[in-house]
């Protein structure tokens, strides 16, 4: 199916150019941004000002005609010594209906005598925007770890933490009442929600179930979920700069185009991740929170209104994280509970550890396409190799004898080789970091083999076109590729290791996968997406491994 393109969300960005009476930026922060959708194709826009440590200290919201000035503002931010919010002031929806607006936030944050925050006080509207649910000295507490254990605002009395520091119980009482227990795998990842009322979630990779039944697949553009009817819907997300979920949308009737009418959800949100109440709030289908702002999932349950980050948990509605950054010691200079170091022009929160610059985003979007490129180079290579040439029926028939291997033999000069020296150079430029790679090597035997067999020399050889393959393998051994192409580190000291490798060719599997049904592009927007948004590893627990695809 070809579908027509509308433009059902449009998003626009200034910088040291503006248009609606923002002050040029030139340092990287964000001066404007401005978007429309097809709901109401209504104009809307921020203007942002930022002090000298390019901390947030205004969010400015208007129309595009200039008719709702500050309806959805936050102004008046202050911070302390340590970058912790001193003051708040935040515009929004003051009934139920969101139909009526004032300020709906004014806040004041105390805290003790380092960064723990103590108490908010809220001397504007105390049920919408920040719940101002109690008026006492303390109003939150922490554990040993710096976690926080209760909030009285929200009615939390209890918050049990693992060894990672993530909730494994929280039981609010009052109007939210109930009880939410999580299970995690060994490494932090989420499993399980359990909450009291009796729904149960679970999280299987990109499966998400809800009370024994699939809920939703998530796919790189959005996700897909059971139709009711034996079959299933496909439903796409836009996103802006930020990885903000803005408009989620199918083709309903399957007509080819999508148009207003088939616009699931429109969200839109304050810079720290509170949403727009009052305009364009439609929402039909199963509603969906598991990537919301900043693509993480949005818990509403028991009242917390909270988002779950890989690390951490944080409050929109105050602009902080419940948990001591991980990371804390190696950012001294800002607060440890501190959303994105307060810097909310300049980047993202990358998982609840640290700011991730938009520049730095971008060029790791751009890593993520080269590592691709560089990779089919590989694939092709290899293939080629293995496949098409006298040297590869060699190759083959030694891996079948025991891959056994002696240090003077000759290096096969093959053109082929050039094409995988190449891409290794590509990949290699791609994922740079050393301790990273090694993360990543996932590795498949079929690549040592190629190399014991194949590429070994006891002196750095030289390949067509002057190319050294000794020393290029050395690169790729330190690259570490985990998706079926591939690593072998071989046994032994890495140093050693590099004086003997001559060339390090990738799975056979791997490039049967890219290359069959366009499977290519698809591959490729995941990766990209996941190396922007989540980091490089998570590319390797998201694409099917060698064994995998060969049953």
């Amino acid at each position: 199916m070809r579908r027509k393109r509308i433009d059902l969300f449009t998003f626009g960005i200034n910088y040291n150019q503006t248009q609606f009476g923002g002050a040029p930026i030139y340092n990287g922060n964000i001066a404007e941004t401005y978007w429309k959708t097809s709901n109401d194709g209504v104009l809307r826009r921020y203007r942002y000002e930022y002090d000298a440590l390019n901390r947030l200290q205004l969010a400015a919201y208007n129309l595009g005609d200039n008719s709702q000035p500050n309806r959805y503002s936050e102004s008046g931010i202050t911070y302390d010594r340590n970058g912790n919010i001193l003051t708040l002031q935040r515009m929004g929806h003051t009934n139920s209906g969101a139909t009526t607006f004032d300020t709906m936030d004014n806040l004041i944050y105390t805290y003790d005598d380092g960064n723990k925050l103590s108490k908010v006080a809220d001397s504007a509207n105390d049920t919408y925007g920040f719940v101002d649910g109690t008026d006492v000295a303390t109003e939150y507490s922490y554990d040993a770890n710096g976690n926080m254990t209760s909030d009285a605002n929200k009615g939390i009395t209890s918050i049990v933490y693992n060894h990672l520091n993530m909730p494994t119980k929280i039981t609010v009482t009052g109007s939210n009442a109930g009880v939410l227990d999580y299970v995690y795998d060994a490494t932090g990842v989420k499993l399980r929600k359990s909450n009291s009322n009796g729904t149960i979630t679970d999280y299987i990779g990109n499966y998400v179930y809800e009370g024994g039944s699939l809920k939703q697949i998530t796919h790189p553009e959005g996700y897909i979920e059971p139709d009711g009817q034996g079959g299933y819907d496909y439903v796409y997300r836009y996103v802006d700069i930020w990885g903000n979920t803005r408009v989620t949308y199918a083709d309903d009737n399957n007509d080819g185009s999508v148009d207003a009418s088939e616009i699931r959800r429109e969200q839109n949100y304050y810079p720290f991740g509170l949403e727009h109440k009052g305009y364009n709030n439609i929402s039909y289908g199963v509603k969906n929170d598991l990537k919301t702002y900043q693509g993480q999932e949005f818990t509403e349950d028991l009242g917390l209104d909270t988002h779950e980050w890989k690390y951490r948990i944080s409050d929109p509605s105050i602009g902080r994280f419940w948990q001591i950054d991980p990371l804390a010691d190696e950012y001294v200079y800002n607060s440890t509970y501190a959303f994105q170091e307060n810097k909310m022009g300049m980047g993202i929160e990358l998982e609840g550890a640290e700011l991730l610059g938009l520049d730095v985003a971008q060029k790791l979007i751009q890593r993520g396409i080269s590592f691709f490129e560089g990779a089919d180079k590989m694939v092709t290579g290899g293939s080629n190799l293995l496949n098409n040439t006298v040297n590869g029926e060699m190759v083959q028939s030694k891996i079948s004898e025991g891959n056994q291997t002696v240090d003077t033999q000759e290096p096969i000069i093959d053109p082929n080789f050039e094409m995988v020296l190449d891409g290794a150079s590509q990949v290699n430029e791609a994922l740079p970091n050393k301790q990273d790679v090694r993360d990543l090597a996932d590795g498949t035997e079929f690549a040592g083999d190629i190399i014991k067999v194949g590429g070994l020399a006891s002196t750095p050889a030289t390949g067509p076109g002057g190319v050294a393959a000794a020393g290029v393998g050395d690169q790729i051994s330190n690259i570490g590729l985990g998706l079926n192409l591939t690593v072998d580190l071989i046994e032994g000291d890495l140093d050693k290791v590099s004086q003997r490798i001559g060339i390090e060719v990738i799975s056979f599997g791997f490039g049967s996968f890219v290359r069959q049904s366009g499977a290519g592009d698809e591959v490729m927007e995941q990766a990209t997406e996941f190396i922007a948004n989540k980091g490089s590893k998570k590319i390797i627990e998201s694409v099917p491994k060698k064994e995998d695809k060969e049953k």
